[in-house]
């Protein structure tokens, strides 16, 4: 902006006074004007996004979108991950997605003691490996597992990284809120499975839309093939 006002020195600007600039409409950006609105309701507020869209990562990144346990596991061990893992891989290809990118999601992308899920994360990561039926990769934050932009900042150079197509998150309570937090600040349509059984399972919040829930349906029924 300022080479362009060198180039035109007479040019009138018309300033607008704000309290606060919120830059990128993507779930953190959305989420602070809510909570401005909500909490300091007398604060002007200008919130900029370069693109038409909203949602940010999860409108510019169209992955399918699978992720889990945001329902049945409240702290899944390492053994019960693996099988949240083979339980979707198998539910994932019956959706033609064939060798799936998975991402172990943490906070943080480097394993640290204190952060059991990094731990566990490496650990999966180590027994399982890139086969013929999938790509793995973990601890990955969100953010690294979604965004090629973000993994370049963090220096991350693995194939899953920008590009997962499975999310594992390490307990219900990451899991829930992501799917919540889509739902409600990205505009997303949530289907719910529960993945294991022997027959097809619908689990939607009750909060979830008549599109969630019939798209549920519709992943029953699809499930059924691989039961």
């Amino acid at each position: 902006m300022s080479d362009s006002l060198a180039q035109q020195p007479d040019a009138e600007l018309t300033r607008e006074h704000r309290d606060v600039i919120i830059v990128g409409a993507g779930l953190s950006g959305i989420g602070a004007a809510c909570h401005l609105a909500e909490k300091c309701p007398e604060r002007d507020y200008l919130l900029l996004e370069s693109r038409e869209a909203m949602g940010g990562t999860w409108d510019l990144f169209r992955y399918p979108g699978i992720r889990s346990d945001s329902d049945m596991h409240t702290l899944p061990n390492v053994e019960e991950k693996k099988q949240i893992l083979y339980n979707t891989y198998n539910f994932v290809t019956s959706l033609g997605i064939f060798k799936p990118k998975i991402a172990l999601i943490s906070a943080v992308e480097s394993v640290n003691e204190d952060i059991p899920s990094t731990v566990e994360a490496r650990e999966i990561v180590e027994q399982l490996k890139d086969t013929d039926k999938w790509y793995i990769g973990g601890p990955f934050s969100v953010d690294v597992a979604l965004s090629h932009e973000s993994a370049d900042v963090k220096g991350i150079t693995h194939v899953v990284a920008g590009d997962a197509d499975i999310l594992i998150f390490p307990c219900v309570v990451s899991g829930n809120t992501f799917y919540k937090a889509t739902t409600f600040l990205a505009n997303t349509t949530a289907a719910g499975l529960v993945l294991g059984a022997r027959n097809p399972i619908v689990l939607t919040s009750r909060a979830d839309s008549y599109k969630s829930k019939l798209y549920s349906i519709a992943l029953a029924v699809v499930s059924t093939d691989i039961l």
